[in-house]
Formats: structure tokens, sequence, C-alpha cells
């Protein structure tokens, strides 16, 4: 029996949240071509990808909601140029 526990557990490991890290939350399309860029970005920038987590657009949403866990102490940079890629940046921190 899977518990709610070891739900809890799981995720955790998944997404890395006891990696120290930063999140940045952005809108994306589901264009292809999109992770590619996201990729190139994070491998420019020498930034290792703790995790991604994506979420399908709200009803009244028309892009999704890509969340990145970053191993980086300035997510600033990569926040700007994410932006200036055409994604939508809603969170950084």
């Amino acid at each position: 029996m899977v518990t709610e526990s070891d739900i809890v557990r799981i995720m955790t490991r998944v997404l890395g949240v006891k990696e120290k890290g930063k999140r940045i939350d952005i809108r994306a399309s589901n264009n292809f071509g999109n992770m590619k860029k996201i990729r190139e970005i994070l491998d420019k920038n020498k930034t290792v990808l703790l995790s991604m987590m994506t979420l399908p657009p709200e009803e009244r949403e028309k892009d999704w909601l890509v969340i990145l866990r970053l191993k980086s102490e300035d997510t600033g940079p990569i926040a700007m140029e994410l932006g200036s890629s055409g994604f939508n940046v809603t969170y950084v921190g």
C-alpha cells in the first residue's frame, strides 16, 4: 500500500527540493523547440537543472507553466535571457 508519506517523499526527491538552488517559473507555449531553447540557455550559463515540472494551462491560460529548479546562486541573468527569448518569466527566487 502506498501512503501519503511515500508520495511526499518521492515528490521531494523527484523535484530536487532538498538540493540547494533557486527557482524560476516561466509560461511557455507548446511550440516545438521551447525545451531546447531552455536547455541552451542553461548550458550557456553553465547552470545545472535540478528538476523541471510542467503544468498544463488553466482554463483561461494558453501557455504551460514550467517550473525550473536550478543549482545556482544568481538566477537573474538566466531569467533575463529566458525573458528576452520570448518566455514569460513569472517568478524568480
